[in-house]
């Protein structure tokens, strides 16, 4: 029953002021308890904030609705629990008017609404908005191309890199105090002295057992 009720009152819609818009197809409403909600256009996809007429569709979307009186007709959530709803200023459909204006893709992959297809027909036949562009990146695959960017890699110190003074400083104190440069121990009795402990130590040995 309590489901019901609730499944009947998204479907009545949900009534509020838009007190924020944040791209092409998404708004935030304040309801009448001063509750806020993040609704998504259902059936259309704006081009994201990076993509070419991000900011101008939300311009748009902003001169139609912000501040603004609105009825959301909704039934579900997305993943990131947001409504998805159909939006209403005065009657009008806000949706369908921002696919009229060229400022959103008909969003196909989720939704068979006829009038939204044929809005963007002929968006795209009279080349408004977005479709100014030859050939423009729907935002799905704008998304995905995004997503397959791996992150760039850490980066590394060389192992044939001397530390530096202020890597040191990232040594455990007991292991500064033992660290100490070659080049600062290097001086020229302790090289003659190298060199000695070296020449001892390397003796060429001859096949008969003798050396050199």
């Amino acid at each position: 029953m309590c489901c019901l009720v609730a499944c009947n009152r998204a479907e009545e819609g949900l009534i509020g002021r838009v007190v924020k818009v944040s791209g092409g197809d998404t708004i935030t409403v304040l309801d009448s308890s001063k509750a806020q909600h993040k609704i998504r256009f259902h059936g259309i996809d704006a081009p994201e904030k990076k993509q070419a007429f991000g900011n101008a569709s939300r311009k748009f979307l902003a001169g139609l609705v912000a501040n603004r009186e609105v009825r959301v007709a909704w039934s579900k959530r997305d993943r990131y629990q947001r409504i998805l709803g159909t939006v209403f200023v005065d009657g009008k459909d806000v949706n369908l008017e921002m696919l009229k204006a060229g400022m959103a893709w008909h969003y196909k992959k989720y939704d068979t609404n006829p009038a939204y297809a044929k809005a963007e027909t002929e968006a795209r036949t009279a080349r408004r908005g977005l479709w100014q562009d030859k050939n423009p990146t729907p935002p799905e695959t704008f998304r995905h191309k995004g997503r397959a960017r791996s992150p760039s890699a850490p980066h590394h110190t060389p192992v044939n890199e001397a530390p530096t003074p202020q890597s040191r400083t990232l040594l455990h104190p007991s292991l500064e105090r033992s660290y100490t440069p070659v080049q600062e121990a290097c001086t020229p009795q302790s090289s003659k002295a190298l060199h000695s402990s070296l020449a001892r130590l390397y003796t060429p040995v001859l096949k008969d057992g003798g050396t050199t």
